[in-house]
């Protein structure tokens, strides 16, 4: 039976001191449901701490690669759902060093999905792996629906690709039926201090730093805000016994290159920002050249759509920088 509407959950978000499934455990919370988490190590500033739930999660710490320490907690907890956010995320971390990733990401998973197992022989539990439309790879300049093969080559993109494996394997088999998976397009958060083209930008003409605008290689991204993207992960979750084994992409069908997202930004918010032209770092030729989602699927299932425009997301981020200005010369990069 999928969880009605009313029913308070207890739910495991991984990830959740990270931007993306910190809004995720923050909407969560307020659905009224409970929420736990893992703590692996420990940094100067998080997202969950920086969006001030922190204290409103039961945090247990561990390794994401443990199962008997999982296994431990989703018992210990009575954990009835699993949104699985917990990645090592950026192309250019995984071009520096490749084993971490694939540790965490493909091994993370699985050792998540056995722990699920244990858990799930005996009551249902609702499992989302969310994943990224990087897995895809490169389809030319045709949009990416579900049915198509997963194709990335960069180390993280395999790794993501690793873990989603994973997860269809324990859900053909039976051993976490429940469990359906989503395709992201990137997003842009408030209180995301990693590497990303939106935060960066801003951070830079906060610390009047000129932004950097690659000479080649303009590669072409797809962007949503990250509450839309938080409430269709929770749909999703919801109705994972429904949609079981199933892949759904999430997109705003938005797009744009690098530089008319760095043009944009300082059009509208830093109109005295300068921006300076350079080749670009090696990273990048590992870059796919163009990403967009065909959402048809989760708009026609679920009635999801966004409800937020790319202009709205960016308005967001810069009035949380500005806000939290002692931050950016701290992490801008």
């Amino acid at each position: 039976m999928r969880p009605s509407k009313s029913e308070r959950l207890r739910i495991l978000v991984t990830g959740a001191g990270g931007p993306y499934g910190a809004h995720f455990a923050k909407l969560c919370l307020e659905r009224g449901h409970d929420v736990c988490s893992v703590r692996h190590d420990e940094k100067p500033y998080d997202a969950a701490t920086l969006l001030g739930i922190a204290d409103k999660i039961s945090w247990s710490r561990g390794d994401i690669r443990d199962t008997n320490f999982l296994a431990l907690l989703l018992a210990q907890w009575d954990v009835q759902a699993v949104a699985h956010f917990a990645a090592k995320p950026l192309v250019r971390t995984s071009t520096l060093i490749a084993e971490p990733i694939f540790s965490v990401n493909a091994m993370g998973t699985v050792a998540l999905l056995d722990a699920v197992k244990q858990v799930a022989a005996k009551r249902r539990v609702h499992f989302l792996y969310v994943g990224t439309d990087k897995e895809y790879g490169n389809a030319g300049d045709r949009p990416y629906t579900e049915d198509m093969s997963l194709l990335g080559t960069s180390i993280y993109e395999a790794s993501k690709i690793a873990g989603e494996v994973a997860c269809r394997s324990y859900q053909f088999h039976g051993l976490v039926p429940d469990l359906v998976i989503s395709r992201s397009c990137n997003v842009v958060a408030t209180a995301d201090l990693n590497w990303r083209l939106v935060p960066n930008t801003i951070r830079q003409f906060l610390c009047n730093v000129p932004a950097k605008i690659y000479t080649k290689g303009q590669y072409v991204r797809e962007y949503m805000h990250v509450e839309d993207a938080a409430e269709a992960q929770y749909q999703l979750l919801m109705r994972a016994d429904e949609y079981r084994g199933q892949a759904f992409n999430i997109g705003s069908g938005q797009t744009f290159t690098q530089e008319e997202v760095i043009e944009h930004i300082r059009r509208e918010h830093f109109p005295d920002g300068q921006v300076t032209r350079i080749d670009p770092p090696g990273h990048h030729f590992v870059e796919i050249g163009y990403q967009k989602l065909d959402t048809t699927k989760i708009r026609r299932e679920l009635g999801w759509a966004p409800a937020r425009s790319f202009n709205q997301a960016v308005a967001d981020a810069a009035l949380w920088w500005g806000e939290h200005r002692e931050l950016a010369a701290w992490s801008q990069l």
